[in-house]
């Protein structure tokens, strides 16, 4: 895993987009398991699935981080 190449405003006009993802993701999701307008008549559950999304992301990105930081340390060690 790389630095991040990304600036900062570009990062926050990317954040756009992704929560548009997550947000179509999740409702469709949900209409597809509990019926045509569920989602928009529960946004507490749109919430719930963007917000479990992004925790998903994060723990991933999290993860890959700390194998790669572990992998550093390794390598430091072999002789």
């Amino acid at each position: 895993m790389n630095r991040p190449t990304i600036g900062s405003t570009e990062a926050v006009y990317q954040a756009g987009a992704t929560i548009g993802t997550y947000l179509s993701q999740a409702i469709g999701e949900i209409d597809s398991r509990l019926g045509e307008g569920y989602a928009e008549k529960h946004p507490e559950l749109i919430a719930e699935c963007v917000r479990s999304q992004t925790m998903d992301f994060n723990m991933a990105a999290l993860t890959a981080v700390l194998y790669e930081i572990g992998d550093a340390l390794n390598a430091r060690n072999d002789p």
